[in-house]
């Protein structure tokens, strides 16, 4: 696959708007299962996750497991334009609609300064490579969010999301670890 960002950006789109409901249900639950029995995740008290678009690995499945009942969620939300912001998540989970960008929007309490609260974030993406660089819709967003953040930063993502080479931009933050199903 060529490491041209743009198309690699394409045909990712192009799979995961392939997947159907099912798989993608089957590949999430299998993902979260695998992820419970890391330490990265027992470890973690206040988790980042995201809520899932355009049929990205779910991580939902998270919420209401037993192993999470000590943890506190985060979810980016929109503060203004392309700009987010993390946000406790208020539980039971419930979609409020969508901002521009298509992201659901939830009940998330502002709670201060998550840089440093948060010791995990679980970070969605187009493509990863081995060495934790990855691709996102091109926005930034997620760029901006872990800059200056010190919490384990893990690319969640099907196994075929795995690409040989990664070209990272300056401002492109690395995940520390890469957790697919596989």
């Amino acid at each position: 696959m060529s490491t041209d960002k743009k198309k690699i950006r394409d045909e990712m789109q192009a799979k995961r708007r392939a997947l159907s409901a099912e798989n993608v249900a089957e590949e999430s639950a299998a993902l979260c299962k695998k992820l419970e029995a890391m330490a990265v995740y027992k470890d973690a008290r206040h988790v980042a996750i995201y809520i899932p678009i355009q049929n990205e690995v779910s991580l939902l499945p998270l919420l209401d497991s037993p192993e999470s009942e000590e943890k506190d969620f985060y979810v980016p939300v929109q503060v203004s334009g392309n700009d987010y912001e993390f946000r406790r998540l208020e539980r039971p989970l419930e979609i409020e609609g969508s901002d521009e960008f298509g992201v659901p929007k939830v009940s998330a309490r502002a709670v201060g300064d998550t840089k440093t609260l948060i010791d995990l974030y679980l970070v969605p993406g187009l493509a990863f490579d081995r060495s934790g660089n990855r691709i996102g819709f091109g926005a930034g967003v997620y760029d901006r969010l872990l800059e200056g953040t010190s919490g384990n930063k893990v690319g969640i993502s099907y196994p075929w999301q795995l690409v040989s080479d990664v070209v990272p931009n300056a401002h492109d933050i690395p995940m520390s670890l890469l957790i697919c199903e596989e």
